[in-house]
């Protein structure tokens, strides 16, 4: 708290600055009345919280033991303080030059209002005028807005009163007098706020120091926690560094024990061919010269079980013949007659059976020895390679025009995954580079795509050289669906319903794309089943785009493609040939057929796809028949015939199918 002031107090102590200075002021000049003195002693001191320190801007220098203190008043009420300091005459007599130091403008103080009057009065010699010299400091809206300067003499009005009249013109001393004036009583004011804001400030610094040791002290904490994790983090990574060393060598393990199967995989094979040998047969292979040129043929020799077979069906045929030329009524006779019917019956199969087992045979002969050519054959060298250190090549399981399928194992997932390897021949003409370059990028581009649970999923693609590259599938454990027909035969129509609806729920789904999807080559052979026999659509390299808001494509590739499941128009003559999704709904009533009456509606007799083509089978397959056994529903047939309609726009589209009674009807299983 300061201390109360007077402006005697006041005065005084400018005296003495004055005296020291050898620039006193006559005493005559300084009255000050009873009344004023009372004014100066009520002032109230300055309060703490009533100033604002943070606004305000320390520019002057401390105040010296000499310095005075400028009373300030703050109240509600704001009140004008007046003080009378001195009267002089004009005189060439100077102030102090400590008291024109200059200060910042910007100290002020909170919600004061200071009114500073000062009056000088004196008669010139000549008794013209009285000079009066005023200081007046307002300050509004807690802000000093406005100084200014005024000077005003007296002059009676008609009413025989004073009045003030501001004055034109003032001299330049008089100016420099009042700017000195000013300057002091300003500095003073400075001084005044300088002692309790320093205090304040020093409070703050104090406070603040303290909250930065306590930072520091929490840095420090922080940077020894930093340390500790650095340390943590270097251990964590030797440790994985380790573990990944570990790993790998766990992972190469893995793919020398895998290998090691395959390995003795393969010679138990062996064994079971022999075994197969003696018992269904062998193919044998004669060559023969031919018009300068070595021909070879290929013919069955029956193995032990088919030989007994037939041998007893032979002689079952013969009793029977002899039973039925006798014309024996008697009940010997007829029970004899329907005993050897039975036996016949068994004996077909039985017959039945072994030819499925040879078609399981020969087609395992075929891999296993198509195996010994491949790319990555067990009796090569690098044979069954471990590809990008990750994916262990176990056994051929197909082999195509233009790609070998793999099964491998993911050491990483620990997985089964099917390897599709695509290589491109060096030695074939550039035409049919392009060509199955453009079908590969289109078949990856499409795999990467669609996302469906019907459909096989493509999970990594890995490059092998320039030539070729591997894209890694998903694996399904069971059999393809023409493998399944030719060891199972007939499948009843409640079971092809089902295989035929999620055919068509993956079909659905490629035509919902913006960019719909024709397989082109659906078939048999690219239907698998999962463990759950639930099927998975396979090999996309024949597809084709439909880009977006268009309904067909133009075909571009003909002659691809699996004959027996292609509709009339892939076989036009025509450049310009337009196709859709009916191109696949064909494919699946040819599919439908053969799955219920175990052969194909056109060209079953057909060996091969030249024949096919010569004899122009299916441009004349205008209608599809049925045989009498196995019988099926109306609705099947009905589904069939629609589907394979000659005409084009005559034809199911896959809405269609779907939507249709067959498959929408509710399946009796």
């Amino acid at each position: 708290m300061q201390e109360k002031t007077s402006t005697v107090t006041l005065l005084n102590q400018q005296n003495l600055y004055d005296q020291n200075n050898n620039n006193k002021f006559p005493k005559n000049d300084i009255n000050i009345s009873n009344k004023e003195k009372e004014m100066s002693s009520n002032i109230n001191p300055i309060k703490e919280n009533e100033i604002e320190n943070d606004k305000t801007q320390l520019t002057a220098l401390p105040p010296s033991d000499n310095s005075c203190k400028l009373p300030l008043n703050k109240k509600n009420n704001v009140k004008e303080l007046k003080i009378e300091m001195f009267l002089c005459k004009k005189r060439k007599n100077s102030f102090p030059n400590e008291i024109n130091e200059k200060t910042n403008n910007n100290n002020k103080t909170e919600n004061n209002e200071l009114r500073v009057f000062q009056d000088k009065k004196s008669k010139s010699k000549n008794n013209k005028q009285d000079e009066v010299i005023s200081l007046v400091a307002y300050k509004k809206k807690n802000l000093i807005k406005k100084f200014s300067l005024r000077s005003f003499h007296f002059k009676k009005n008609k009413n025989n009163k004073f009045e003030f009249k501001k004055k034109n013109k003032i001299k330049n001393d008089t100016k420099a007098k009042i700017k000195t004036i000013y300057d002091y009583y300003k500095s003073s004011s400075n001084k005044a706020t300088y002692t309790y804001n320093k205090d304040k400030l020093l409070k703050k610094l104090e406070e603040q120091d303290i909250i930065i040791d306590s930072k520091d002290k929490e840095l420090s904490i922080l940077k020894l926690k930093q340390k500790e994790n650095e340390d943590l983090i270097s251990l964590l990574k030797e440790q994985q560094t380790i573990s990944n060393e570990e790993i790998n060598k766990c992972r190469l393990d893995i793919s020398i024990m895998l290998k090691e199967l395959s390995l003795l995989k393969r010679e138990n094979k062996i064994k079971w061919f022999n075994e197969q040998e003696y018992k269904l047969g062998k193919i044998i292979i004669i060559h023969s010269p031919e018009f300068n040129k070595m021909k070879s043929t290929e013919y069955w020799k029956e193995g032990k079980e088919f030989h007994e077979i037939k041998q007893k069906l032979k002689q079952n045929q013969y009793e029977i013949d002899i039973l039925t030329k006798n014309n024996n009524n008697d009940l010997l006779s007829l029970f004899k007659l329907d005993s050897f019917l039975k036996e016949k019956s068994e004996l077909n199969n039985s017959l039945k059976q072994l030819e499925n087992q040879k078609y399981i045979y020969l087609y395992k002969q075929n891999l296993f020895n198509q195996e010994k050519i491949c790319t990555f054959s067990p009796l090569k060298k690098e044979g069954l390679p471990f590809l990008n250190q990750r994916y262990q090549i176990i056994e051929l399981i197909g082999k195509g025009g233009y790609s070998e399928v793999y099964k491998a194992y993911d050491t990483y997932n620990h997985s089964y995954v099917a390897c599709k390897l695509i290589q491109l021949n060096e030695n074939w003409p550039q035409e049919i580079k392009n060509s199955y370059i453009r079908h590969t990028t289109r078949e990856n581009y499409i795999l990467q795509k669609i996302n469906h649970e019907k459909i096989v999923k493509l999970f990594d693609t890995i490059d092998i050289n320039e030539n070729s590259f591997c894209n890694i599938l998903e694996y399904c454990t069971g059999p393809d669906l023409g493998f399944y027909l030719r060891k199972n035969g007939i499948i009843p129509e409640n079971i092809a319903k089902i295989i035929v609806k999620q055919i068509l729920e993956a079909l659905l789904y490629l035509n919902k794309l913006n960019q719909k999807i024709i397989h082109y080559d659906l078939k048999p052979e690219n239907i698998l089943f999962d463990s759950d026999m639930n099927i998975k659509i396979t090999d996309f390299g024949l597809a084709k785009i439909i880009e977006e808001d268009l309904d067909y494509v133009q075909l571009t590739s003909q002659g691809v493609g699996t004959y027996w499941y292609l509709p009339p128009e892939c076989f036009e003559e025509n450049k310009n040939i337009e196709i859709n999704n009916k191109v696949d709904i064909w494919s699946l009533g040819v599919i439908l057929y053969e799955i219920i009456f175990n052969k194909k509606p056109f060209g079953h007799e057909c060996s091969s796809q030249k024949k096919l083509v010569k004899d122009k089978i299916i441009q004349n397959a205008f209608s599809v028949e049925f045989p009498e056994k196995p019988e099926i529903s109306e609705e099947c047939k009905d589904f069939i015939k629609n589907c394979l309609k000659y005409k084009q726009k005559e034809r199911y589209d896959v809405f269609q199918a779907f939507n249709s009674k067959f498959i929408q009807n509710d399946i009796n299983i």
